[in-house]
């Protein structure tokens, strides 16, 4: 059973998914949200081609798992269908997560890293996963400060996989990650 807090984020989590607010996440969206930060991180349309064939396996991944939530088999995935989905597939399917959850992060944490050095920089961080995760210059900072090790400002690709690991499972509001997808709303937020 999720605590209060897992709900929040829970929430939270598909309304970065549902980057159009259609209320209906489908892999179409999925996939035009990828290509839409593919060629926000690269000016040339080739690299961004050659990053979207480096990350369409993740993605498509991502996608035939989450269509265990979708309880009427519709093709679309509803706010409600991924609460129950995620309470009760991801939350008790810890090798599911693993195997499927942390490849969708592995693809965009390739497509942030626009120079390829295996590193997101504040720059490449706030650029991408701010403009694609739908959070504020400032949201998006905060964040990247609260995951960074020790005051580095890099965020390694091990450092990154551990806070979406800790953000996706864990329960701790005072952790680094809390802060991974922007401010949770609390009572009253609406």
């Amino acid at each position: 059973m999720a605590s209060e807090f897992q709900k929040q984020k829970i929430d939270r989590i598909y309304e970065v998914l549902d980057v159009e607010g259609t209320g209906a996440l489908t892999f179409q969206s999925f996939l035009a949200d990828a290509e839409r930060g593919a060629l926000r991180m690269h000016a040339d349309p080739e690299q961004a081609r050659r990053t979207m064939e480096t990350i369409r396996p993740g993605i498509e991944t991502l996608w035939d798992w989450m269509t265990r939530f979708d309880r009427n088999a519709d093709g679309e995935v509803t706010p409600d269908e991924f609460r129950h989905g995620y309470g009760d597939i991801v939350l008790r399917d810890p090798a599911g997560f693993e195997n499927v959850i942390m490849s969708g992060a592995e693809a965009w944490f390739t497509t942030g890293d626009a120079n390829g050095d295996g590193v997101l920089s504040r720059e490449e961080y706030t650029a991408f996963f701010g403009a694609s995760l739908g959070l504020t210059s400032r949201e998006a900072e905060r964040g990247f400060d609260s995951m960074v090790a020790n005051g580095t400002d890099a965020l390694t690709r091990e450092r990154y996989k551990e806070m979406v690991r800790d953000y996706y499972l864990g329960d701790d509001e005072d952790s680094p990650s809390a802060l991974f997808l922007g401010r949770l709303k609390g009572p009253g937020d609406g």
